[in-house]
């Protein structure tokens, strides 16, 4: 602290007027911090007035004092330093995601825009074939075969303008989280067996090679919603006809997969074409509710770019996975995974071989040793003499109790 001086009002021989306001009785306290130049440098200082005395309600006497406190200061100024950086790189990124929504918001607002602009299109497409061969067929009516041929045509249209709304109102759902699942039994090669007779008219039609793959299924009659599990399937064998040149190679595989879990069994479908293939850009938001390849074969065709978008959302709410690789030109492959609960006789089957399979493991750990079986278990032996074989146990090796 530097020297202290004592202002007396009364008997002052300089002028301290500036004191009085600053200096009330309510607040006997002023300071004013300022830097001083001294021969080793500049430094901070702190100048301090309080009051001393006071006489009927009026300050009387002051104390003023100097106060090194640079390091206080500086370690003050520093803080402040921080807590503006703080607070700017705050406002950045406070910045940064207000444009961020910004942009999400416009690309959603200019995606929603050209779905409404294609989707007028695609539904009037639908819509005047209908009324174009409606008042075709009117204006025939004597000639049966010319109107059995309007009326083919309009049911075409009919089915086209049907799937248009149904996707849009499966995707209201999925972004709802209200799209319903059945809990029902199917036959696993039966719905596959109808996807491709719904396909494999379009795929003549392209010349295409497409083939139908089983690998490893074990577990037929499954408990599930086959209605959803076809829809997507069929947005992905339509998806490989339709963007596959003439005479393309498509290959959809079925494989059931270890599951590890009794009544249970997982599976993988796979869908890969030569068509082609999407950019990396593209790959990145190919499931996002809209979006369409910019490339002119997409654009040429007919669709609300609804499609993956669903697929997906039906996908998750199944809790199984979906996922693409691709490459421009080469083609593309989706493959999704579905858990399903095995039907009845097939459950208690797939149950037999689990406990089966952790019996064999058991075997297996003892090595050489003797397997000891109560008669009352001795049924075991039998249903289980493929796995004593398997390991290499010898049947004397086994006795009763």
């Amino acid at each position: 602290i530097l020297p202290v001086l004592f202002f007396n009002f009364q008997s002052q021989r300089i002028n301290t007027d500036f004191l009085r306001p600053t200096l009330p009785p309510a607040q006997p306290v002023y300071d004013v911090d300022f830097r001083r130049v001294y021969p080793d440098g500049i430094r901070w200082v702190r100048s301090r007035f309080s009051i001393a005395e006071t006489a009927d309600g009026v300050v009387t006497k002051v104390i003023f004092a100097n106060m090194g406190i640079d390091e206080q200061k500086r370690k003050e100024l520093e803080e402040e330093a921080e807590n503006k950086k703080s607070l700017f790189a705050a406002y950045e990124s406070a910045t940064k995601a207000l444009m961020t929504a910004y942009e999400t918001a416009k690309e959603a607002s200019e995606a929603k825009s050209n779905f409404l602009a294609r989707m007028s299109h695609d539904i009037r497409t639908p819509m005047n074939a209908i009324i174009g061969m409606t008042a075709l067929a009117a204006s025939h009516t004597d000639q049966p075969e010319r109107v059995r041929d309007c009326l083919e045509k309009i049911s075409i249209s009919s089915s086209h303008l049907l799937s248009l709304i149904n996707e849009i109102l499966d995707m209201s759902r999925i972004e709802k989280g209200k799209l319903e699942l059945l809990e029902e039994p199917f036959h696993l090669e039966t719905m596959l067996d109808n996807i491709y007779s719904i396909i494999k008219p379009t795929a003549m039609e392209k010349n295409h090679d497409i083939t139908f793959i089983r690998k490893g299924v074990i577990h037929e009659s499954l408990i599930g919603d086959a209605n959803r599990v076809k829809q997507v399937l069929l947005n992905l064998i339509t998806n490989a006809v339709k963007y596959t040149p003439d005479n393309g190679i498509i290959r959809v595989t079925t494989e059931e997969v270890p599951m590890g879990k009794a009544g249970w069994a997982c599976y993988r479908f796979v869908v890969e074409d030569n068509g082609i293939g999407m950019s990396e850009e593209y790959m990145k938001q190919v499931f996002e509710p809209f979006s369409r390849a910019g490339v002119p074969v997409v654009q040429e065709q007919q669709g609300t770019g609804l499609g993956m978008s669903i697929a997906q959302g039906i996908v998750s709410t199944m809790q199984g996975d979906i996922h693409v690789e691709s490459r421009e030109g080469e083609g593309s492959c989706f493959t999704v995974t579905l858990n399903f609960r095995i039907q009845g006789k097939e459950q208690e089957r797939a149950g037999q071989e689990a406990q089966g399979n952790e019996f064999a493991q058991l075997l297996s750990s003892v090595g050489d040793a003797a397997c000891l079986i109560d008669p009352d278990t001795y049924e075991l032996i039998e249903a289980n003499q493929a796995y004593y074989r398997m390991i290499g146990m010898a049947e004397e090796d086994c006795h009763t109790l």
